[in-house]
C-alpha cells in the first residue's frame, strides 16, 4: 500500500509514524487541481502496479 499526501510544509506531517509519500514537496498549492495534478504526475512516474492499493489523504490534520 502506497500512502500519498500533499504536504508543502513537512515540519506539520511530523507525527505521522507510518511510511508516506509527500507528493507536495517542491510544489506550492494553488488550488484543490493542483492537489490532483501532483498526484497524476506521480502515478505517471512511480506506475504503480494494478494490485497496489493507493491512498491520497488530503490535508495535515487527515493524514495525522
Amino acid at each position: 500500500m502506497k500512502l500519498l499526501t500533499f504536504g508543502d510544509d513537512p515540519a506539520k506531517i511530523k507525527y505521522l509514524k507510518e511510511p508516506y509519500i509527500n507528493v507536495g514537496l517542491g510544489r506550492r498549492f494553488r488550488d484543490t487541481f493542483s492537489k490532483f495534478e501532483a498526484v497524476a504526475e506521480w502515478g505517471r512516474t512511480a506506475n504503480p502496479s494494478d494490485d497496489e492499493l493507493v491512498c491520497f489523504m488530503d490535508g495535515y490534520d487527515v493524514i495525522q
